[in-house]
């Protein structure tokens, strides 16, 4: 059998020069983008730049400060209630700093209705509307109640599931998260698959709502793709705000026309086209980076709406059937790229992380985090598997082992010894 290279050969001829370009910029980032479309127009005569006329001078555009590092709790929450009058928003800043490490309410509605003169019913009032603004669950005084205002503010839940949920919360929650599922199936002559399902959907809620700002990346982030509602709808957008454009050069225009050295015109039409060629491959990038975010929105809508603890386990060979893409693409499509979303910035690849029953392997590890830290005692592998498994998680022993390795946490033997 002849083993030449000559089909390699072959194969790799018809990879274009121009198909190569546009791989390589379909892999960079938004920031990185830039550079070479500024390092472009410093050696190319034939193009000059032109800035986005939305993108205020001296801007870099959305970054991860301007959403949370620069944006404390009290302004986000101020930002939902702009027509509160100054006195009621004195009030509301007041409760603010009347909540504990968590985000529930640990202070005395009496004693800030005294500090500010006023009637404690004014003050029971705010904190009421406090409970009603995002993130869901803010002010509770305790976890049931964050979780029961979680609960009222997720969309599409059938109000008898409601209702029964709310129930099992108001009276099993001790027992709920134990896992003793059973236990609450027989006191409330329920059929235990409707007990895990209500688990289920527990276990996703936020436990600690203060959560919603634990970002600390403080470097600038440039998101590639920005999710968002308007009017209702879920929308999504490439953002190339940041990334100057090409237009034809004074020199080049003025070449042509003044029909100079025929060299000249013709090195700068060689330029002129390579130009066209990257601003083609650039576009091509976007169409991509558009197909790809949207089949995510489509296929993570519950984490859009309610957070992060409603991501699911996604691969990208789905969005690659879905869009009709190779996955190597989808692959070097969201490499080293960032998403704006309504709960933060999010690395693309955040999205297509693996894990168990649509549960990501984040929010996996976190509650592993939670158990390990909330135990009096030093809970086993073995046993955290089974605490989730009651909770309608069905993760293995050697699951936990793995997940507890990657985030460089002992066994349990070494944790009590600690």
């Amino acid at each position: 059998m002849d083993l030449s290279f000559g089909s390699e050969q072959r194969l790799l001829q018809k990879i274009s020069p121009a198909m190569f370009q546009s791989l390589n910029i379909l892999r960079l980032n938004v920031t990185d983008l830039r550079e070479l479309v500024i390092g472009e127009s410093e050696k190319n005569p034939a193009v000059e730049l032109v800035e986005h006329k939305n993108l205020p001078h001296g801007s870099h555009g959305d970054t991860f400060s301007d959403i949370k590092a620069e944006q404390s709790m009290e302004e986000y929450i101020l930002e939902q209630v702009p027509e509160w009058s100054d006195g009621e928003k004195d009030i509301l800043l007041t409760l603010l700093k009347n909540l504990d490490e968590k985000g529930f309410f640990a202070g005395n509605v009496g004693a800030i209705a005294a500090e500010h003169g006023i009637a404690i019913e004014v003050v029971a009032h705010i904190l009421g509307e406090l409970k009603t603004l995002r993130p869901w669950g803010i002010g509770a005084e305790n976890l049931p109640e964050a979780l029961l205002i979680q609960l009222k503010n997720i969309a599409g839940l059938g109000g008898s599931a409601r209702a029964q949920a709310e129930r099992i919360i108001a009276a099993h929650l001790d027992d709920l998260l134990r896992g003793s599922l059973k236990k609450i199936a027989k006191r409330e002559s329920m059929e235990l698959g409707d007990v895990e399902a209500i688990a289920k959907l527990v276990s996703r809620l936020r436990f600690t709502p203060l959560s919603f700002f634990e970002h600390d990346i403080a470097q600038t982030i440039i998101p590639d793709i920005k999710f968002f509602m308007r009017n209702g709808e879920w929308l999504v957008e490439v953002d190339d705000s940041y990334c100057p454009q090409f237009r034809l050069s004074d020199t080049y225009k003025n070449l042509l026309a003044g029909h100079g050295d025929a060299e000249a015109i013709k090195y700068l039409k060689e330029q002129a086209k390579s130009a066209r060629l990257l601003t083609r491959a650039i576009l091509r990038r976007k169409e991509t980076l558009g197909k790809i975010a949207q089949s995510i929105l489509e296929r993570q809508m519950p984490f859009f709406a309610y957070g992060p603890k409603w991501l699911k386990r996604l691969s990208m060979r789905e969005i690659a059937e879905d869009i009709s893409m190779n996955i190597s693409t989808v692959c070097r499509a969201i490499a080293d790229k960032y998403a704006q979303t309504p709960h933060g910035m999010f690395k693309l690849a955040a999205f297509f992380e693996s894990g168990v029953d649509d549960c990501s392997a984040t929010f996996i590890k976190n509650e592993m985090k939670r158990l390990m830290g909330s135990a009096t005692g030093q809970l086993s592998d073995q046993k955290i598997s089974h605490i989730l498994r009651g909770r309608g998680i069905s993760v293995s022993r050697r699951t936990i082992a793995k997940y507890r390795k990657q985030m460089n946490l002992p066994n349990s033997r070494i944790r009590k010894i600690h």
